[in-house]
């Protein structure tokens, strides 16, 4: 994203609102003071005056990581439900039964509700066992994608394979499992989502979702400057 707007002459201004609504809402009002020439938003969850302060601004708006559509809003990225629908099937295609699930809080974040949700309609439909001890939230954080899997596992011994929803996470949870002695995949296969570079790096390399980052930033640039 910043490297497009860059070739067009204009600077990319940042700012985090950790899956916060209200926060998101100050971080808008103060870009807006500011005279910003467009914004770019995460997810389709925003606050009531959030879309008030959007719609009244005149400028173009895009939402990234999100899917489908919204009216008076550019969205560029893809299906999280359905690509967490595909990682529940290709772990049964590999012969695991019984999944775990960890994601990000779900209250304020559309795309870790998307995920659990995906996750969730694929154990229906291949009929697997839905234990309500092994589907977790967590914060994105290594150190608890080990402790995420602990739970799991001592809560539901029987679990053969852990989807964690960000590869943070997974990578937590295989560090866990090379200190304790845990063989992956042999007694429990990790899955992440996001393809970041950490996942390569580890051993046993984790399996991910691979998303397309750099593409769906250069197409937002590309969308906010048409």
């Amino acid at each position: 994203l910043m490297e497009r707007l860059n070739q067009e002459g204009y600077q990319l201004i940042i700012g985090s609102n950790d899956f916060d609504l209200t926060a998101e809402e100050r971080l808008v009002k103060a870009f807006m003071s500011r005279q910003v020439d467009a914004m770019v938003l995460t997810g389709r969850n925003r606050s009531p005056t959030t879309e008030r302060i959007l719609k009244g601004s005149n400028i173009p708006v895009v939402e990234l990581w999100t899917h489908g559509r919204k009216d008076g809003v550019v969205t560029v990225g893809f299906s999280n439900f359905d690509a967490s629908y595909a990682m529940v099937q290709r772990l049964v295609e590999r012969g695991y039964r019984e999944l775990g699930f960890v994601s990000a809080p779900v209250g304020d974040n559309d795309r870790a509700l998307a995920r659990r949700e995906g996750y969730l309609a694929a154990v229906r439909d291949f009929d697997l066992n839905l234990d309500p001890a092994r589907v977790l939230t967590s914060p994105f954080a290594l150190e608890a994608g080990g402790s995420m899997l602990r739970a799991i596992l001592e809560a539901v011994p029987g679990t053969d394979a852990v989807f964690f929803a960000n590869d943070t996470l997974a990578a937590g949870a295989i560090l866990e499992a090379n200190r304790s002695g845990l063989d992956v995949p042999g007694r429990v296969a990790i899955a992440g989502f996001d393809d970041l570079e950490i996942a390569g790096q580890l051993t046993p390399a984790s399996t991910t979702v691979q998303v397309p980052r750099r593409e769906l930033g250069w197409e937002a640039g590309s969308r906010l400057l048409e």
